[in-house]
């Protein structure tokens, strides 16, 4: 854990992450789900889309704690730690944290996506009829909003956010941290998932193999890399929360006012 800091850098690093008040009002207060569902027919899945909202800002300030706490940790062990700067400290720690922030966002991300599914009450079965490579519910509604809903705003916001490069590196890191090899430099020797031996060709043209040792395999990324894109996706994918929070409340707004006009000229 690392110790305090004071007030000035933790003032840095609450300015390099995009606050969720005014977020978490409109979708806590203004979406609750039962004052949405009061304005649609029983069977809409309209409404649904309002907790779902609200799991993906639960999760969202998940990760922008996380990377709250990355960019902590590497303050404290590389220039505020009174005892000196340790590095493989700020570098294990700062990992841990952003890898984590990776994560909350690919979830939220999904969160997302299923709330653009109910709200436009998109049949789950039209998001993939073929069966294609897409895995993820977000991968799934991106091209689905691409091919049929092209000009829409949430459509713009969402392929945006899927073709924007902190995006994609945050969630091929999240992957290979989950399926494959995810580790960065100044952790001491790593290496690679590979065959050792390496086919090698002789002055004479002859053909072999030969087995290098010591030095491990060079990291693609230091954790500065990391946290940098993650950072960035944070950020990106908050603009892109608001903007799909902003097309739900006018779905919800429009329904409501249909609903009053609908009681008054029953009264």
């Amino acid at each position: 854990m690392h110790g305090k800091l004071d007030e000035r850098t933790q003032k840095q690093i609450e300015s390099l992450l995009p606050d969720l008040v005014e977020l978490a009002n409109r979708v806590l207060m203004g979406l609750n789900p039962v004052g949405v569902s009061v304005a649609f027919d029983p069977e809409s899945s309209i409404p649904v889309a309002a907790p779902c909202l609200g799991d993906a800002l639960h999760v969202t300030g998940e990760a922008r704690y996380a990377l709250r706490e990355a960019f902590a940790h590497l303050a404290w062990y590389r220039e505020k730690r009174p005892e000196g700067p340790n590095e493989p400290a700020a570098v294990f720690l700062a990992g841990f944290y952003a890898t984590a922030a990776s994560s909350c966002l690919y979830a939220a991300g999904e969160d997302v996506a299923n709330a653009i599914v109910e709200m436009f009450e998109i049949d789950r079965q039209e998001l993939d009829p073929e069966g294609g490579k897409q895995t993820s519910l977000q991968s799934k509604v991106g091209a689905f909003l691409l091919k049929c809903m092209p000009t829409h705003r949430v459509s713009t916001s969402v392929v945006a956010l899927a073709e924007s490069v902190e995006w994609r590196n945050t969630i091929k890191w999240r992957n290979r941290w989950v399926h494959e090899q995810a580790s960065v430099r100044g952790l001491g020797i790593v290496y690679e998932r590979e065959k050792r031996w390496k086919r090698c060709v002789g002055a004479d043209g002859s053909q072999g193999f030969i087995l290098p040792f010591g030095g491990g395999d060079l990291q693609e990324y230091c954790v500065d890399d990391v946290l940098g894109f993650v950072k960035c996706a944070y950020s990106e994918f908050v603009r892109t929360f608001s903007e799909v929070v902003t097309c739900y409340e006018g779905i919800v707004s429009n329904a409501r006012i249909r609903f009053s006009a609908g009681a008054s000229s029953t009264t």
